[in-house]
């Protein structure tokens, strides 16, 4: 059975992005920075993943389906073995990285890829509050989309907003 392969690196005129892994402790801990962070917390709700325990608890249960990367696969034109494919053992996010082509850069944020029911694949994006409002989610989540949809082959993504959500500007 093959692994899902996800691309290592995307990068923008501003940031880096790399594919979340659970063997770098900086991943986990911007993961777990951005889901409490205040403005997040008042934004998007409280998914109580304040430990890597929780945080993997929510990643197994919003992983895209098998089914799903299948479908991309085949939309790719990727080959897929006869036995099929394998998820791969990280969920399918990125990291932002302050700077350009610099995976060391600071962790500002995350764009994930998660699965809604009905299956269908659901982009979101997620950054500590010192580095909203200057643009860094929308050139990360537009090089993210580009990415699933050119290059990974999945076709239709759907994100949810908040219509107040003005990031700095939100009182809470």
């Amino acid at each position: 059975m093959a692994t899902v392969e996800i691309k290592r690196m995307l990068y923008t005129p501003r940031l880096t992005l790399t594919h979340f892994s659970w063997s770098k402790p900086g991943d986990i801990e911007v993961a777990i920075g951005v889901f409490n962070d205040p403005v997040s917390l008042v934004t998007q709700g409280d998914f109580n993943v304040r430990t890597e325990e929780a945080l993997r608890h929510w990643a197994a249960h919003s992983q895209l389906s098998r089914a799903t990367f299948e479908k991309a696969y085949k939309a790719s034109g990727k080959p897929i073995s006869a036995d099929g494919i394998s998820r791969p053992t990280s969920p399918p996010w990125f990291v932002v990285h302050l700077g350009a082509n610099d995976p060391d850069g600071e962790r500002i944020g995350m764009v994930t890829l998660l699965e809604a029911k009905p299956a269908v694949s659901h982009i979101g994006w997620i950054f500590l509050q010192a580095y909203t409002g200057k643009g860094h989610a929308t050139e990360a989540a537009r090089e993210a989309m580009r990415y699933w949809r050119d290059e990974f082959g999945i076709k239709v993504l759907i994100c949810l907003t908040d219509e107040h959500n003005r990031g700095r500007d939100y009182e809470y």
